[in-house]
């Protein structure tokens, strides 16, 4: 079965700053746009800042994929919640959780690993081309400030109990274009930046990584050469 490249537009944690606008920008080209949260820096009195920004995006993309993250508001609509989103071909699990670290009375989408373990269950045995989380996997570019591991173990477990091909994630500044690996399949961290990868709509390749601002930053995990790294999914994709 033949294989159509599809084009995505990664980024995350902009916190109302000038790459809104970038990101905007580029809503227009042939892409999927994923957004990975933090679009906002206070959930609440920012809220209204969320409805318009976002409402813009949506008229804009209608492949565009939302993740909220931990400065967004609790209530994003049509974004809330771990969900599937079919776009182009792909089939992306969109996965809005943080683990609680430091109990922030003003973070939103914080969660027990015992709760994101149960809001993952549904999910649990499926086959999905990008898994896109706020929060990256434990010990997976998720190094802060101090060497504080920001990931969750939920989902660093939950990764072995799919099949997945490419897996994004923010949340965590420090890690802006950072790589990793995890169950053999590459991680992406596109906090305050965006990265420009093509994936195989079907079985296939990350064909390239590009991150189009920005530099990119050492990784806790073990990075990969600078050469194309393949993923190709032993289990079937959707479609096949």
């Amino acid at each position: 079965m033949s294989s159509a490249l599809v084009r995505l537009l990664v980024a995350s944690d902009f916190h109302l700053g000038p790459l809104c606008e970038r990101f905007e920008e580029r809503l227009g080209e042939d892409l999927v746009p994923l957004f990975l949260g933090d679009l906002l820096n206070r959930p609440l009195q920012d809220a209204p800042a969320w409805d318009r920004i976002v409402g813009r995006w949506e008229r804009r993309s209608p492949d565009l994929v939302v993740v909220p993250g931990n400065h967004d508001p609790e209530d994003t609509g049509r974004w809330e919640g771990v969900q599937v989103h079919e776009r182009r071909g792909l089939r992306i699990l969109a996965v809005p959780v943080i683990p609680i670290l430091y109990k922030f009375p003003t973070w939103t989408h914080e969660h027990s690993e015992a709760r994101i373990a149960q809001m993952l269950d549904p999910f649990r045995g499926g086959t999905y081309d990008v898994i896109a989380s706020h929060a990256p996997p434990h010990g997976i570019c998720d190094r802060a400030v101090g060497g504080r591991s920001m990931g969750s173990r939920a989902l660093g477990d939950f990764a072995s109990s799919v099949g997945f091909r490419l897996w994004v994630c923010g949340h965590v500044h420090e890690q802006r274009a950072a790589t990793g690996t995890l169950c053999g399949r590459p991680v992406r961290n596109a906090a305050r930046t965006q990265l420009d990868l093509v994936l195989a709509s079907r079985r296939g390749a990350v064909e390239r990584v590009r991150p189009a601002l920005g530099r990119a930053v050492p990784c806790n995990a073990p990075r990969r050469s600078s050469a194309p790294e393949t993923c190709g999914n032993p289990l079937s994709t959707p479609g096949d």
